[in-house]
């Protein structure tokens, strides 16, 4: 026997076995199988991840608006009536009746004019405490040198509002202000040239193939119906780029998930599942200005 077999057979074994492993993850890399973002404790898309969601909108809107918010603002006693905002989102009083502010219909901001109140000295101690945290906390929130930000300092707003934005979407999808948000935030590219319309269009589509298999919350109808707006809105924006029967397609779609939306609602009513008047209010008065849009 040949002693130099073994070793030629070995040889040749892991060979074919690199050759095999090179071929499949080309494949699998063109087809982007490789990328894997793990799920710590399957949070994402949980009822616990939904809760952590809400829990980020506060830190996203302070980002948002450069180290200031209505919130704020209203502590230090100033003005947002008619404020402006870089991501080019020009507030009015008047349409604070038909517009949700959400970044993309759903970030909601009041426009009461807050004016600056006296501090009342026969207010209870742990009452005047409590005010004066929150005086202190707006403050150390601020940017109080009345100069323009950095490029530096710009770059590190834009990446921290995409990764919260992000992250709150990931938790849970279905939410429509965390999916109006990040969408606003990718077509807008808020503090960039212009937006990342692809981007932009491949989350219009996850999120509305994502919604559609939800048949317990008609929230997430909402979304899906949002989302559909969205990817029709992207087609007629880029008709030359589409066929008649794509755009026909996009609004059968809209009419399909608005359809659904008071489908599931009705089938949670039959079912006796509670849902709170506030809840269901802001539901119906985001379809209604999604129609008006259809």
């Amino acid at each position: 026997m040949n002693p130099h077999l073994p070793k030629l057979t070995i040889s040749c074994a892991l060979l074919m076995g690199l050759v095999l492993w090179c071929g499949m993850a080309l494949k699998f890399e063109a087809e982007e199988k490789l990328s894997y973002e793990p799920n710590v404790a399957c949070i994402k898309g949980s009822p616990y991840g939904k809760v952590l969601a809400l829990a980020l909108q506060g830190p996203i809107d302070l980002y948002w608006h450069k180290g200031t918010t209505h919130e704020h603002s209203a502590h230090l006693g100033e003005d947002c009536d008619d404020c402006y905002h870089d991501h080019g989102h020009h507030h009015h009083a008047e349409c604070s009746d038909h517009c949700d502010h959400d970044h993309g219909h759903g970030h909601h901001h009041a426009h009461a004019v807050h004016t600056e109140q006296p501090v009342d000295q026969e207010k209870p101690l742990h009452a005047w405490s409590k005010q004066k945290i929150k005086e202190l906390e707006a403050t150390a929130h601020r940017k109080t040198d009345g100069k323009s930000l950095s490029p530096a300092h710009e770059r590190y707003l834009q990446e921290e509002t995409e990764a919260k934005l992000r992250l709150a979407y990931e938790l849970d999808p279905a939410n429509h202000t965390n999916y109006s948000n990040y969408h606003f935030f990718l077509s807008m590219n808020i503090g960039r040239n212009e937006g990342d319309h692809a981007a932009a269009l491949h989350l219009a589509q996850k999120t509305l193939g994502y919604c559609k298999e939800d048949m317990f919350d008609p929230g997430s109808w909402v979304t899906a119906s949002s989302a559909a707006y969205n990817i029709a809105q992207h087609i007629y924006e880029n008709h030359d780029q589409y066929e008649i029967a794509d755009a026909k397609a996009s609004l059968a779609e809209i009419d399909h998930c608005m359809s659904h939306y008071q489908y599931v609602l009705d089938k949670a009513r039959a079912e006796g599942r509670s849902m709170s008047a506030a809840r269901l209010s802001q539901m119906n008065e985001r379809m209604h200005f999604l129609a008006k849009l259809r």
